[in-house]
């Protein structure tokens, strides 16, 4: 009875697969329908005249006004109001568009007044999934993975198959210069040459992940500097960029045993007092002078923010360990001696580098992604506020195949 069920079975998927184009364009369809309807009931009446209330890229305005003309609409545009929440359209430059896809998987999206990131997004990401994953073998395989996908699905948009490359050749690149692939350390003579002798010494990472922090946030900071350019707060965003190093320099002292430098000690102070002075516009002292009685814990807020760079070097070093290990398990304690036993070490080590492939993913997951839209978003003053914007249209139906 089985058998026959099973059968049965496969005539029946072939004749639903056969049906897929046809069903997916009816409900590309149906779900138009529901947009008009939407549409429709939220129109406002006045007398005999019905009017809808939207929003149109400034760039589009023209072409708007043309078809009203065309089609006979009355129409009325105007700026919009600056208490009023205005969907986001991003056009980022082509270089920084591959981030775009893993901004809307995690759904975060700036403001209408916040500045887009996704330039520094992709770039400081590309190194935290370098260093997570820390191993040149395993950017290998997601850059051969990511070939052999794009390959059975040509159609498909090229943005996460272009981010996935570019993440695949940082990786491949950051592996190279630690010298680790597949979690194997002792090398050849050729691959040893390549890599950089400074990066296998474990306070030298460390001092690497401190430094890339302060970096980073420092962006933060010159960009808002730059954005507030004709106002008092600039100034406080530079006072902010000298705390930042401030605490790079107390990091250093505290974990790498590295001296404080005196000299930076007055800069640190001058810019404390920039940033009382103009973190907060004199109109608003009297509704936001709690920013100054938090002040304290906002400084010791950045020095854990500097700080949280060292998952950097935490991950990574976990990620080469827990490859060493299975590595050794395969090869030291069950050893390849015999078929039987071969396969039984292979599958170890296919196991095991797989988990640890997964594992290394969601760290960049949840940490490479955090340092950008936790940490260094705080110190943008990003809230990532803002809603996609939708534009009413019909959608394409493609030809039931």
């Amino acid at each position: 009875a089985a058998q026959a069920a099973a059968d049965d079975l496969g005539p029946q998927m072939a004749r639903l697969f056969a049906a897929r184009a046809a069903l997916a364009a009816y409900t590309r369809r149906l779900e138009d329908e529901v947009a008009c309807i939407e549409a429709r009931a939220g129109m406002g009446r006045a007398g005999r005249i019905a009017y809808l209330h939207g929003f149109c890229p400034a760039d589009l305005v023209a072409s708007l006004d043309a078809e009203a003309r065309n089609n006979g609409w009355g129409l009325h545009t105007a700026d919009p109001d600056p208490a009023e929440r205005v969907p986001v359209l991003i056009r980022s430059p082509a270089w920084a568009r591959p981030i775009d896809c893993l901004l809307r998987f995690i759904k975060i999206l700036p403001g209408y007044h916040e500045a887009d990131v996704s330039g520094s997004f992709l770039v400081f990401l590309s190194i935290f999934f370098a260093m997570i994953i820390g191993d040149a073998g395993y950017g290998a395989v997601f850059l051969v993975l990511t070939a052999l996908v794009r390959r059975k699905m040509p159609r498909a948009p090229s943005e996460p198959f272009v981010l996935m490359t570019i993440f695949s050749v940082c990786t491949i690149a950051w592996g190279v210069a630690t010298g680790v692939y597949f979690g194997v350390t002792a090398l050849p003579a050729p691959l040893r040459t390549l890599r950089i002798d400074w990066l296998s010494d474990t306070p030298n990472i460390m001092y690497l992940c401190l430094l890339l922090g302060a970096v980073h946030l420092s962006v933060a900071h010159v960009w808002n500097a730059v954005r507030m350019i004709n106002s008092p707060q600039a100034i406080a965003q530079v006072g902010w960029l000298t705390i930042v190093w401030g605490m790079y320099f107390a990091g250093r002292m505290l974990l790498l045993n590295q001296p404080f430098p005196l000299w930076y000690a007055p800069v640190m102070a001058v810019g404390l007092l920039a940033v009382i002075a103009f973190m907060t516009p004199r109109a608003k002292l009297k509704t936001e002078w709690i920013n100054h009685a938090m002040l304290p814990l906002t400084l010791m807020s950045n020095f854990g923010d500097i700080l949280s760079y060292l998952r950097l070097f935490a991950l990574g070093v976990a990620s080469v360990q827990l490859a060493s290990a299975f590595n050794k398990i395969a090869v030291e304690s069950i050893g390849f001696h015999g078929p039987f036993i071969g396969i039984v070490a292979a599958a170890v080590l296919f196991v095991g580098h797989t988990v640890n492939i997964v594992l290394s993913a969601m760290s960049v997951l949840v940490h490479g992604i955090r340092l950008n839209a936790l940490e260094f978003s705080m110190h943008m003053g990003l809230e990532w506020s803002g809603t996609q914007y939708v534009p009413f249209s019909r959608r394409r139906s493609e030809p039931a195949g």
